[in-house]
């Protein structure tokens, strides 16, 4: 009798444990020790649409297990189509999101940790099946460029595509058969890929952590031996305007971004003088000729810029055109959490940022925003999404 009443108090014991750690786990810290209903977000990877529309690549948590999901978001953010690419975790994430320019509109290349590396979504969130890549890649896709011929570049942390050895680079066909026309051989991973503006096929950059960390291409995938940088390590490539061959690299090196030209030397007309305070994780370009700039910083050449900016041809600060005022935050003070930047192409000239903040300029944001040209924040713009019949409206899931 005394075993059974000490197996008793032990499982009560063990009940009220759970319990107290279920309210902790679930309040929403305040200290009335309400749970908090819903679900929170975090966002990486984007691809916006002609509509207004933009897919997002979104980790989901309910509470329950979370889960990677890749959604496409209308005009005003209504949830249209949505794919579960897994439960969450290094081996379902979702790493990048691409529209594709060969098929219908609304479809959507994405790449990440999951197995294969890479699939295409028809516009309704099913599988194409008419992109097959048999056993796909045997690592993290990174990046994904499609291009208006059909092809598409992938970039990432793999060596093996669907039985055949490759190295950090390549081009599948519109099928998703390997282009092997494509001979690129990376010394590394590759983080970003970013084809140059001359008509396909034309020169394709390459940015990531070898050496050299930031290559160019030949249509063939020739290394271009006129391009010799010295940027290291690169996590953002960004072809300038024109066909000058100058080129955009943001990372994790002292300034974090430069833009190189021709022949890989730096170019003295974009000055960034101590330039950001930390990594530049993505870019997107503007209207005339200036650039968003999005990553895990808070100053800019000594001035905040907490997140997000858009710097003119020059290299100097857009802020009264463009006006951020405190930025974005997320609960880990150390970083604010801009994961992915992409300019609007329906005209509006607006910019998506997507990551894992809370707050932009003193407006509760879940993880993904829309900005008007100005900086402000396009109220239209609402993301509507549920995950296991729970509203997706908390703060946003931490680093």
């Amino acid at each position: 009798m005394k075993a059974l009443a000490c197996l008793r108090k032990l499982l009560l014991a063990g009940i009220y444990a759970v319990g107290i750690l279920g309210i902790l786990a679930t309040s929403n810290g305040d200290d009335d020790g309400i749970a908090d209903a819903g679900c929170s977000l975090a966002f990486r990877g984007l691809a916006p649409l002609l509509d207004g529309s933009v897919w997002a690549g979104v980790l989901a948590d309910s509470g329950d297990d979370p889960v990677d999901l890749v959604v496409w978001f209308d005009a005003t953010g209504a949830e249209q189509a949505r794919y579960t690419v897994g439960l969450a975790g290094s081996d379902n994430s979702v790493r990048v999101v691409a529209a594709a320019t060969d098929a219908n509109v609304g479809d959507v290349y994405v790449g990440g940790d999951f197995p294969g590396g890479i699939l295409r979504l028809n516009s309704d969130g099913t599988i194409d099946l008419g992109f097959n890549v048999g056993s796909g890649f045997n690592g993290r896709v990174n990046s994904i460029a499609p291009l208006a011929g059909g092809d598409v570049y992938v970039g990432g942390n793999f060596s093996n595509f669907n039985g055949t050895i490759v190295s950090g680079l390549v081009r599948l066909n519109s099928d998703g058969t390997r282009d092997t026309g494509f001979i690129a051989v990376p010394v590394a991973s590759v983080e970003s890929v970013a084809p140059a503006l001359d008509p396909p096929p034309g020169p394709v950059y390459s940015g990531g952590t070898g050496v050299p960390p930031i290559e160019r291409w030949s249509s063939t995938g020739v290394a271009d031996s006129g391009f010799n940088p010295s940027q290291t390590p690169v996590l953002s490539v960004l072809p300038a305007f024109d066909t000058s061959a100058d080129v955009y690299v943001g990372g994790g090196f002292l300034g974090r971004i430069v833009r190189l030209n021709a022949n890989g030397s730096v170019d003295a007309g974009f000055v960034v003088g101590a330039g950001f305070d930390g990594n530049v994780v993505s870019m997107a370009r503007g209207v005339v000729g200036d650039i968003y700039v999005g990553g895990r910083f808070t100053t800019y050449r000594g001035n905040a810029a907490s997140g997000i900016i858009r710097l003119n041809d020059n290299g100097s600060a857009d802020d009264i055109n463009f006006a951020t005022g405190s930025g974005f935050s997320n609960s880990d003070a150390s970083a604010t959490g801009v994961a992915s930047v992409a300019h609007t192409i329906d005209g509006s000239l607006e910019v998506f940022v997507a990551g894992n903040f809370v707050d932009y300029n003193g407006t509760p944001i879940n993880g993904l925003v829309r900005l008007n040209v100005d900086g402000s924040v396009d109220s239209v713009f609402s993301v509507d999404l549920t995950v296991d019949g729970a509203p997706c409206n908390n703060a946003t899931i931490p680093d």
